[in-house]
Order: structure tokens, then sequence, then C-alpha cells
């Protein structure tokens, strides 16, 4: 991966509606190293990496070589991109502030 073309996004948008196929899952690559090596990342400085992580964790159990070829393209935004993150600015010094996010309910189907 050190080599490859670096992308602009993480994640394509058909990659969360990816059906499962009846293809069984080929243990040679390291989907779930890979996977847990992104949430290590994700924790400690890029948040922006969540959703992507969320989406890949649902398909450790079995994961299909198209799983894999997302993890390749979230690699490679994590390639392209690792210059970038998120600056707090403000005028005055307020000491600490709080943040809050709201999960991810368009996959919820209640």
């Amino acid at each position: 991966m050190e080599h490859s073309k670096p992308v602009s996004t993480p994640m394509l948008k058909e990659s969360t509606n990816i059906e499962k196929s009846d293809e069984q899952s080929s243990k040679t690559f390291p989907f779930r190293e890979a996977v847990a090596a992104l949430m290590c990342l994700m924790i400690g400085t890029r948040p922006d990496l969540a959703y992507c992580v969320g989406v890949l964790s649902r398909h450790l159990d079995n994961p299909s070589t198209d799983d894999w070829v997302i993890v390749k393209r979230v690699l490679r935004y994590v390639t392209g991109s690792y210059n970038k993150g998120i600056v707090y600015k403000h005028k005055y010094k307020l000491g600490l502030f709080k943040c809050y996010s709201d999960a991810d309910f368009r996959l919820c189907k209640a």
C-alpha cells in the first residue's frame, strides 16, 4: 500500500449496501487485522474513519473479497490524507469544551 494511488474519499456511496453472495470468504487476506488497525487509528487521531470502521466491522465474521476491496480503499485514503487533520480554532481562551456527535441511523430499519 506504500506506493498506492491515493483517493479523496474513504468509501464509495455504494459500499454500504453490499449484499453477501454465496461465495465463501477467503481467509487469505488479513481483514480482521486491517480493521483493527483502522480502529486504533480512528480512536487515536482520525475520527473521520469512524463510519468506515463501523461498516467494515459488520463483516468481521465472514469477510468477502468485496469487503477487502473496501479496506484497501480506506487504506489508500489514509495514505493520501496523512497530513490532514481537524483543527479547532478560537478567538478567546475558553478552556475545556464539549463535542457531541450523532450515531448513524441511516441503516436502521426500525
